[in-house]
């Protein structure tokens, strides 16, 4: 989110990332080399969780489905098309760091979504702040 927007909005526990599944262990293998350590409770196979020190990042999976559609790419949800436009955003910046980013729109959809595809993860203040600066940033304001 904050990519998108163009500054850091508020502190955050974790910074919340996507890759191939087909990359994944690629990945994982780089960053433990890095001195990152898998998170215990995440399961690898359903989700990347890493942490140093007080960083934490979480790498969800995208799987491809028809016409090369991202998917959720493990666990339960596996082969569940992601929204259209997913990976369709301009890359966001921050300073001078520049990332590829998901959709503002797909941003907005999984922070609506969550309490509802997982009931036990109830909307938090936080979560209700940043669907708004989504929505503003939506809306060019």
């Amino acid at each position: 989110m904050d990519f998108q927007l163009g500054a850091v909005t508020r502190p955050h526990v974790d910074v919340d990332w996507y890759c191939w599944r087909d990359d994944a262990d690629r990945l994982a293998e780089l960053l433990l080399a890095r001195g990152w350590r898998p998170d215990p409770r995440m399961p690898v196979e359903v989700q990347l969780d890493l942490f140093t020190g007080d960083v934490e990042v979480s790498v969800a999976y995208l799987g491809r489905g028809a016409a090369g559609r991202p998917t959720v790419g493990a666990g339960s949800w596996a082969g569940t098309p992601l929204p259209v436009g997913l990976l369709d955003a301009p890359p966001g910046q921050i300073g001078p760091l520049t990332v590829p980013t998901i959709s503002v729109a797909a941003q907005i959809e999984f922070k609506q979504m969550y309490p509802v595809w997982m009931p036990e993860r109830p909307r938090r203040p936080k979560d209700a702040d940043d669907l708004a600066r989504l929505r503003a940033h939506r809306s060019g304001r």
